[in-house]
């Protein structure tokens, strides 16, 4: 090998590392960090975003850093992460990452304080603001108060309009009348609550056993064992029917609170 061509070799050899060097600063990371984020590998986004924050304090870095650990599924980390970057300046920082902070909140199932950090916050929008406070509000039930808040809204999503359409239509069923159903024919109140099966396996007990009751006082008269005992199975029956109709309206009404809750919470998260 000649003496040129060693030179050559040497200044090869050197520059290769420098280049490389070059692929860990601030550029090459956030791009990298970028990349990751947008293959959903959060948990090394976040990794990465973590590494971008001692280069360079940047608002969209931590923005990325909270966004990453939230859609990674480590909301308590992204929580003390929060803590740990903003401490006090929390209520006063930007919309975005104010938008982020309410939705990590939400996600937790801290609804009133999601709601309470939405209101306070002054760089939050008053639309966006509303628009928190209705998804708020469908996330806890409160169907009437979602209601009020969508009308205040211009353009608001078709889908949230259609729950709240569904939320307006919803049927309930209720106790007192189930109740008084089941103390007329057994087991009528559940099959009004939507229980048939109940309802029907409520009527034959009742039925069968003041049957047997019957035919046993029938047969000995008021001294009859087997009369008083089926007479008491009957009337335990009976009135562990007229409790089980009570609350079968109940559980018609939260089983329908709950579907319409979940088909709302569903669109909502993914929208975030």
């Amino acid at each position: 090998m000649t003496r040129f061509n060693k030179i050559v070799l040497l200044l090869l050899l050197f520059a290769i590392p420098c280049k490389a060097q070059n692929l860990y600063d601030e550029q090459h990371s956030a791009k990298f960090a970028e990349y990751l984020f947008q293959s959903q590998q959060f948990d090394l986004a976040a990794q990465e975003y973590e590494r971008l924050l001692y280069m360079n304090d940047s608002a969209d870095y931590k923005l990325q850093l909270f966004k990453s650990y939230r859609k990674s599924g480590n909301l308590s980390l992204a929580a003390k992460r929060f803590s740990d970057i903003l401490n006090d300046s929390i209520h006063s920082t930007s919309e975005p990452i104010a938008q982020e902070y309410v939705h990590l909140l939400m996600l937790q199932q801290d609804l009133p304080k999601a709601a309470n950090f939405s209101n306070s916050n002054k760089n939050i929008s008053e639309l966006q603001n509303r628009y928190n406070l209705m998804q708020i509000s469908m996330l806890s039930k409160n169907w009437k108060r979602a209601d009020s808040l969508a009308s205040l809204i211009k353009g608001v999503d078709t889908e949230y309009l259609k729950v709240l359409e569904s939320a307006r239509n919803m049927k309930h069923r209720y106790a007192g009348l189930a109740l008084t159903f089941s103390m007329i024919i057994p087991g009528a109140g559940k099959a009004y609550s939507g229980y048939w099966k109940d309802g029907i396996v409520s009527l034959l007990f009742v039925a069968a056993t003041g049957w047997q009751s019957y035919r046993g006082f029938d047969k000995s008269g008021s001294k009859s064992t087997a009369g008083w005992i089926w007479g008491s199975i009957s009337t335990g029956f009976y009135f562990g029917n007229l409790y089980g109709s009570f609350r079968s309206a109940k559980r018609y009404n939260n089983r329908q609170n709950e579907i319409l809750h979940q088909r709302a919470e569903s669109y909502i998260y993914s929208t975030f």
